[in-house]
C-alpha cells in the first residue's frame, strides 16, 4: 500500500522525498534490519512529517509475533507489532519530527521476527500483490 505526498499547494512544505519498495524482501532473523530507508537534507527551524507504511506476510501460521520500528535518525521513534499469519497485514507510521539539525537525516523502516525458527516474514511488491513498503518525508517550516 504506497503512500503519497499530499498536495504540495501549501507554502509551509519546502520539500519532499518518496521511496518505495522495488524488490521483494524477506526476513527470518530476530534482529532489527532496514526493510527500506531514505534520507532527507533539511535546513534548520523546519520539522519532518513522516509516513511509512506496509503490508506483509508470513511463510505460516504461528500465532506469535513480529516487528517494525520506525527510526529518525538511527533512533527508535515508534513500534508496531504484527501476529505472524499467512494472510497480508497492512500497518503505518505517521510521526513529526522536530529539534532535528540542520543537515542530512536518514528514515528507515526496520522488521524483524520474535522467534528463530518462526518462519519467514515476507514483502514481495514484485510478485504478491497487495504486499509492499514506502516512505515519505516532507519538510515542513514551522
Amino acid at each position: 500500500m504506497p503512500l503519497y505526498v499530499p498536495y504540495p499547494g501549501g507554502s509551509n512544505i519546502l520539500q519532499s522525498v518518496t521511496a518505495k519498495l522495488a524488490s521483494d524482501a524477506s526476513r527470518t532473523q530476530t534482529s532489527f534490519a532496514d526493510l527500506l530507508s531514505t534520507s532527507i537534507t533539511k535546513v534548520a527551524s523546519t520539522n519532518l512529517l513522516v509516513w511509512a507504511s506496509w503490508t506483509t506476510s508470513f511463510s505460516v501460521y504461528f500465532a506469535r509475533s513480529a516487528m517494525l520500528r520506525l527510526m529518525v535518525n538511527g533512533a527508535e521513534v515508534l513500534r508496531a507489532g504484527e501476529e505472524e499469519w499467512s494472510e497480508a497485514q497492512s500497518g503505518g507510521f505517521v510521526y513529526r519530527a522536530t529539534g532535528l539539525a540542520a543537515g542530512a537525516r536518514t528514515v528507515a523502516l526496520q522488521w524483524r521476527i520474535a522467534t528463530a525458527g518462526d518462519g519467514t516474514f515476507y514483502c514481495r511488491p514484485a510478485t504478491v500483490e497487495p504486499e509492499g513498503a514506502s516512505i515519505v518525508i516532507l519538510e515542513v517550516s514551522t
